[in-house]
């Protein structure tokens, strides 16, 4: 139940609120694990801004945090303190913790971060990045658990989830109302799928109009390309629909689980990679065998590079799963090499080289908390 306190107005934590509704508005869905579910959910940052409306006499207005996803930040408004929406928060670091810089999706079901479920039949997957706002792939476990946000084609996911934008390509030809002086200008022709010029007078409301012939070219007449070549798929239909995201490379699967054998395969190195430091990689491994030990080693593959290094013992039939940060600033190459053997101190029983094994599935580069 919420309580009563003396606050110093120094520090202190979140557990924190001006009046007994505001903490009972909050805090009484934990018992039910709305709570998690709230904070780990970006559902609530696309709600309305709302102050909530009182009776008469229980309006007791105070300061919180919203976000705002035109202006892609938080920002304050004032509370009623009764009813509202969960798009409300006590500071502006518990907002920015869940919101900030997100974009919202064309779906509902777009709003989900990527899920890689219970199983191991691994595939890529494409889902739509609230970051970045465009869809991207993710490693998905092959069973149908999860959530919506997952597609199996970047031009499906596109079409679900991006908001598509204005594209001045379609705009129609306007030459000013003489408000300067005359100048040379191009403009896209849609029914000759060409650039021309045109003298420009100034003033005009068109997007469709280009300083040079290259930039018109660059920018209409691969995009018309484009919008061809993916119309027989249902996908765009004519040179109308703009999007943010551009299809990046399509990622594959080499291989399911990899095992290593002490009596046979011990040792096992992975193709160096560009890795950026504001992401994490990371394995998912199952370790047979009291006394074996697995070494894994993320080494950067450049002149004077350095290992982080981690020793694991068995996980007794339980997948686990591990990650590290690139520590380097920037983009720099990294490799995997990992060594399975037997710990050098007696343990209870005795154990077959053949029973010293671990099953290994590396994960792809991916934000940090989102990895494993």
């Amino acid at each position: 139940r919420c309580e009563q306190f003396w606050y110093s107005g120094c520090v202190g934590n979140e557990n924190r609120f001006y009046d007994l509704s505001t903490c009972e508005a909050v805090c009484r869905y934990i018992s039910t694990g709305y709570a998690l579910e709230k904070f780990s959910h970006p559902k609530v940052c696309f709600e309305p801004i709302t102050e909530g409306k009182c009776l008469k006499n229980d309006r007791k207005s105070v300061q919180r945090w919203a976000y705002n996803h035109v202006q892609l930040q938080c920002v304050t408004f004032n509370y009623s303190g009764c009813n509202g929406n969960q798009n409300r928060f006590a500071t502006e670091y518990s907002c920015n913790a869940l919101c900030k810089g997100l974009k919202r999706p064309l779906q509902e079901r777009c709003i989900a971060y990527p899920d890689w479920g219970n199983c191991n039949l691994l595939s890529y997957q494409w889902f739509y990045n609230l970051t970045k706002g465009t869809c991207e792939q993710f490693l998905w476990g092959g069973c149908n658990d999860g959530n919506e946000n997952r597609f199996d084609t970047f031009e499906k996911c596109q079409q679900i989830c991006e908001i598509p934008t204005k594209n001045e390509c379609s705009d129609p030809l306007d030459r000013g109302c003489w408000c300067e002086s005359m100048s040379n200008r191009y403009y896209y022709n849609s029914e000759t799928n060409t650039c021309r010029g045109f003298h420009y007078t100034g003033c005009g409301k068109s997007q469709n109009i280009f300083m040079t012939q290259q930039a018109c070219e660059e920018k209409c007449i691969n995009q018309a390309n484009l919008s061809s070549s993916l119309s027989p798929l249902g996908i765009i239909s004519s040179g109308k629909i703009n999007y943010r995201g551009v299809k990046p490379f399509v990622k594959k699967i080499s291989s399911t689980h990899q095992i290593l054998m002490a009596d046979s395969a011990p040792y096992m190195k992975t193709d160096a990679e560009w890795l950026e430091d504001g992401k994490c990689v990371g394995y998912r491994y199952n370790i047979t065998g009291e006394r074996t030990r697995l070494m894994s080693y993320l080494c950067l593959m450049e002149s004077g590079g350095t290992c982080n290094t981690q020793t694991l013992s068995t996980t007794h039939g339980d997948e686990k799963c591990r990650l590290v940060q690139p520590w380097l600033k920037g983009m720099h190459l990294y490799s995997w090499f990992f060594i399975i053997d037997q710990q050098p101190y007696p343990v209870i029983g005795k154990q077959a080289l053949n029973e010293t094994t671990a099953t290994l599935i590396i994960l792809p580069p991916n934000d940090c908390r989102r990895v494993c």
